[in-house]
């Protein structure tokens, strides 16, 4: 059964002073009825996004004249 009727991904990056930047990401699950999604499954979606965005880093950091 599908417990999510959607989820609201919220992406922005914080550019310090000093140099660098901070990624921060935020995921709003909207559920349907009082269903929430698992520790599980909370716990796995959380691994996906930081594999991709370490992905995504590695090839900035390989290809830097690609941004």
């Amino acid at each position: 059964m599908e417990r999510r009727k959607e989820a609201d991904h919220h992406l922005w990056y914080v550019i310090p002073t000093d140099g660098g930047s901070i990624f921060k990401q935020t995921v709003v699950y909207n559920c349907k009825g009082s269903d929430k999604p698992s520790e599980e499954v909370l716990k796995a979606e959380k691994e996906i996004y930081e594999k991709t965005y370490k992905a995504i880093e590695a090839y900035g950091a390989a290809h830097p004249e690609s941004y």
